[in-house]
């Protein structure tokens, strides 16, 4: 899926070049016409299942400012708002319904393995989650009514931030800039510059993020790892002398611990294979659900030849490393063993999110259509029909 008015009339190239993660970027009609998928009404029934991540944020008439419940939600959440000044967020929506993920594939000319999630938000008159910044790029896309979007330069630290409140609200924002979007316009911000969205009447919005882990969280992610690999050694000291200072770290034992911790296997093999690992982990633990039963190549592919497509499940991440003509592909936090599979079905499975028959033609072998049933045996490829009937 394409659209040449995604970003108005410049193209990907010159975004990167010149937007992204540098400054925001206005695009009017981006995608003309559009109204989105649900009412606010649909959108808050999801909020009250239990496999469904949401927020309800009560800026005024709550227990305090800026009050915020987290799902599943009840009916009683919802009759009990205030006339205006709240907004519903819910997360992930790319997961719950089919035609809200394939949004992902106007992005295409970003790294799939970066893409986070899509989030809508139904807010009445009014209704937002305060300025603030986020540690991510974004692109907010307004679906039905109205949002006034304002942004700032500002620099924030802690000392900016509303004190004693669950949210990371800033208490002294300076709109420098303002825009007010209708439905199919766009506005994209790169991390952290401080922006403000209000409702002007109730609107929906949807906001299309992309992963940013912070180092802390890739160090422990790389710890945890090397733990797996069962790799470890113990402080040992066997030139020990006898000391009289016995509160002292010696010389000796920095050195030692110095020498232990550089050991650590930092080589780029051993970084590579935890990065596919790490990137491709299912963002909040969520994963998909195998078949309950085993089925033969041939009710496989029967859809297939049917005219029916295979899809990635939208818990499934792929992503692959090319390297002097070899392959590794990762799923879902693993090395995938693919051996004997064709690399460019590797590539077609991890670059797409959707396939037909065509697409799937020229890949024929035992190993290629093996690899295609065991993806799908494991719940990470399936029929659109059959995993929503």
């Amino acid at each position: 899926m394409t659209l040449k008015t995604l970003l108005g009339d410049i193209s990907p190239d010159t975004f990167l070049r010149d937007y992204w993660q540098q400054k925001p970027l206005l695009v009017r009609q981006a995608l003309p016409g559009f109204q989105g998928h649900l009412s606010g009404e649909e959108l808050a029934g999801l909020a009250l299942e239990e496999d469904v991540e949401s927020r309800l944020v009560i800026e005024q008439d709550g227990e305090r400012p800026w009050q915020v419940k987290h799902g599943p939600l009840e009916e009683a959440d919802f009759l009990n708002t205030p006339d205006s000044h709240w907004t519903l967020l819910v997360q992930e929506m790319n997961r719950h319904l089919p035609e809200v993920a394939e949004m992902f594939d106007y992005f295409a000319f970003l790294p799939s393995w970066r893409l986070d999630d899509i989030m809508i938000s139904y807010a009445d008159d009014q209704g937002s989650v305060g300025p603030h910044v986020d540690n991510y790029d974004v692109f907010l896309l307004q679906a039905s009514g109205t949002r006034r979007w304002q942004i700032s330069n500002q620099v924030i630290d802690e000392t900016d931030l509303i004190p004693d409140i669950e949210m990371r609200i800033m208490q002294g924002f300076e709109a420098e800039q303002e825009w007010l979007l209708e439905p199919g316009d766009m506005l994209y911000l790169p991390p952290r510059l401080p922006h403000y969205g209000v409702a002007q009447g109730p609107c929906i919005t949807y906001s299309i993020g992309f992963r940013a882990p912070t180092l802390h969280q890739m160090w422990s992610h790389f710890i945890e790892y090397l733990q797996q690999l069962g790799e470890d050694s113990f402080y040992r000291d066997p030139d020990m002398a006898a000391v009289d200072q016995s509160g002292r770290i010696t010389p000796q034992a920095q050195r030692r611990v110095h020498e232990m911790m550089r050991s650590l296997p930092l080589d780029n093999e051993t970084l590579d294979e935890w990065f596919g690992r790490f990137i491709t982990d299912p963002v909040r633990g969520v994963g998909p659900e195998p078949l309950s039963e085993d089925i033969t190549m041939e009710q496989f592919l029967a859809p297939l030849h049917a005219g029916e497509s295979l899809y990635r499940s939208e818990e499934t991440r792929f992503a692959y490393y090319l390297a002097d003509g070899d392959i590794r592909m990762y799923i879902n936090g693993q090395h995938w063993d693919h051996k004997g599979v064709s690399p460019s079905l590797i590539r077609l499975i991890a670059d797409r999110r959707h396939y037909t028959a065509d697409d799937l033609a020229g890949f024929t072998t035992q190993f290629d259509q093996a690899f295609l049933l065991n993806l799908h045996q494991q719940g990470l490829l399936g029929y659109l029909e059959s995993e929503h009937d």
